[in-house]
């Protein structure tokens, strides 16, 4: 059965679940980029095409670094926002050698809890908590 097949008949297609978010991060400078996300940020490498490189996130969620030619290259308007413990990864990160704009602080009127950084291409990323309690309940049984 082919995939073109299960879609005339409306069958799921077989293979990777539907449900997933890939981000995409271009480079010119793809091992260091690699590296970064892989030894500092402690991604999980799930598949190594070559030019592109994919990490699990968590769950359903990846974010794929590549070197392809003719993609988009820069880094206005693009951020990867990571939820964790905010104060055990920002003294993670700096014990790395990452460097902050600023300590984690409290914005969006005290409902999120964060800091910002920029990976080795210059790419804006973000470590957050939300303590926002309709947030919470959006996950509730």
């Amino acid at each position: 059965m082919t995939a073109d097949a299960d879609k005339a008949e409306g069958r799921p297609r077989a293979g990777a679940p539907e449900h997933q978010l890939i981000t995409f991060l271009y480079t010119d400078a793809r091992e260091r980029s690699v590296a970064f996300y892989r030894d500092v940020m402690g991604l999980r490498v799930i598949i190594d095409q070559g030019e592109t490189v994919i990490f699990q996130v968590i769950g359903g969620a990846y974010l794929g670094v590549s070197s392809l030619a003719h993609r988009p290259r820069g880094t206005d308007g693009v951020m990867v926002t990571f939820v964790v413990d905010v104060d055990a990864e920002y003294a993670r990160l700096t014990d790395l050698g990452v460097a902050f704009e600023k300590p984690p602080a409290l914005y969006v009127e005290g409902t999120v809890y964060g800091a910002f950084f920029r990976d080795p291409d210059g790419y804006r990323l973000e470590i957050q908590e939300f303590r926002d309690p309709r947030w919470d309940a959006l996950f509730e049984g």
